[in-house]
């Protein structure tokens, strides 16, 4: 049966349904200007892997994951910085459709190691991860700065 599914790399030509995808999970509306800046800064880079899935032709789900070589693992570790699945598409299979087109990215680079986070408040979130087979290791800290007004 086809879905209409697709994973692919994520472009430039993506930056407006990612950045509304984006402030969707963030429950914020990014500068989209400095959010392009980033967004394209962050898929040119060959250290990080962004994803999108399309179904019929429109993206409906992102997944951005980072890596860095860390003295503690002796190795890259890959983390998964952002992940949500517009909530039009949920149920569809694109969450499960783009961890599995992560993880063969991921094998081959030789990854040992990934990781995500995840706020508190994403309990289905968390489902998802541990039902993808991930395993609740850690805690996070967070610790927030006021910006500095040097005016």
């Amino acid at each position: 049966m086809e879905t209409g599914i697709c994973i692919r790399k994520a472009q430039e030509q993506d930056v407006s349904a990612v950045h509304r995808l984006i402030g969707i999970l963030e429950e914020t509306n990014f500068d989209r200007s400095l959010f392009e800046t980033y967004y394209i800064s962050n898929i040119k880079d060959p250290r990080n892997i962004y994803l999108v899935a399309t179904i019929n032709g429109k993206v409906g789900a992102f997944i951005s994951c980072h890596s860095q070589l860390l003295l503690h693992h002796l190795d890259f570790v890959f983390e998964i910085q952002e992940m949500i699945v517009d909530e039009a598409y949920r149920g569809q299979g694109l969450g499960l459709a783009l961890m599995k087109h992560l993880e063969k990215e991921l094998r081959l680079r030789k990854c040992q190691f990934l990781e995500v986070c995840s706020s508190k408040l994403r309990e289905h979130a968390h489902e998802f991860y541990q039902n993808a087979g991930f395993n609740r290791t850690h805690y996070k800290f967070t610790k927030s700065y006021e910006t500095v007004n040097a005016g």
